[in-house]
This record gives structure tokens, C-alpha cells and sequence, in this order.
């Protein structure tokens, strides 16, 4: 299965930090038998986001759950590319 594009927000608690963002998610075929998810989006502006830190993300077609960003670099178009991963229900 290949990733789809939802639009969404990324939050940190109750306090929003990006929204209506392109996050694009698909299902983690390495996962065995536990459904997770892998995917990415991009924030405007070159950020710095740790491998490790969690945020939580809420898609437009009703889903949220935790995440973990899985890695993060500079795109050629002075924004950052997050990847992440689901830590735990996401649904």
C-alpha cells in the first residue's frame, strides 16, 4: 500500500503548533502484527525536531494518536522534512 495525503495538524498537548499541513501516512508493513503507521510532512520553515520527540497529530478525516519523529532534514526549499512514526492507537 502507498502513502496517502491528508491534511492535519500537529499539536504538543492541548496547544496547537502547525495546522493544515499535508501529512502523508502509510500503514508500517515491518510492524508484524501490531498496525502502525509511518509518514511525514513538511513545515514551512527549517526547524529543529529531535529524533524522539512526540507529538500528537490530528488528521481532518477524524484519526489522531501519538507519534515520534523518526528523523528531520532541511528540504532545498528552506522547510523541513519531518518523518515520524505511531506510537501506540492511532485511529
Amino acid at each position: 500500500m502507498g502513502s496517502e495525503c491528508f491534511c492535519g495538524r500537529i499539536k504538543d498537548g492541548d496547544r496547537v503548533l502547525w495546522d493544515n499541513l499535508e501529512i502523508w501516512l502509510k500503514e508500517d508493513a515491518r510492524s508484524g502484527t501490531v498496525r502502525s503507521w509511518i509518514g511525514a510532512f513538511r513545515l514551512p520553515a527549517p526547524v529543529s525536531m529531535p529524533k524522539g520527540q512526540p507529538y500528537y497529530i490530528e488528521l481532518d478525516d477524524g484519526r489522531a494518536g501519538n507519534v515520534v519523529v523518526s528523523g528531520a532534514s532541511i528540504d532545498g526549499h528552506s522547510g523541513t522534512i519531518v518523518r515520524f512514526e505511531t506510537d501506540g492507537q492511532f485511529g
